[in-house]
């Protein structure tokens, strides 16, 4: 039974109560949807960690693309590095414009590491 966040005790209408605790799919699917809402009203900072918190590794990887070049543009260039290096190397490697940006925004701090 799923205790209700509204209640002391077991909810009278469990049937229509959402499991949040930490860790439940329902927590997940709805920081995927928050996530891709924020998306789509233009933010990038909120969507991010909902993305990264639910481990939505694609959800990430389409927020960077869509939001690289206005953050580098900006001068954010470590807010953009540390959302970049966040993504596994091994889904970062199959990415180009993951990398492009990674050595972008390195450029300028460690040249020998932007290659």
């Amino acid at each position: 039974m799923v205790k209700c966040v509204w209640w002391s005790g077991p909810c009278p209408s469990a049937a229509r109560c959402v499991d949040i605790r930490p860790g439940g799919l329902e927590r997940t699917a709805m920081q995927r949807q928050a996530a891709e809402l924020l998306m789509e009203s233009g933010q990038m900072e909120a969507p991010a960690d909902l993305f990264r918190q639910a481990e939505d590794w694609q959800g990430l990887i389409r927020l960077l693309v869509q939001h690289a070049k206005a953050l580098f543009e900006q001068g954010r260039n470590a807010t953009l590095q540390q959302r970049l290096v966040s993504v596994s190397p091994a889904l970062r490697q199959q990415q180009p414009w993951l990398l492009f940006w990674l050595g972008s925004c390195r450029l300028s701090t460690d040249p020998a590491e932007a290659r």
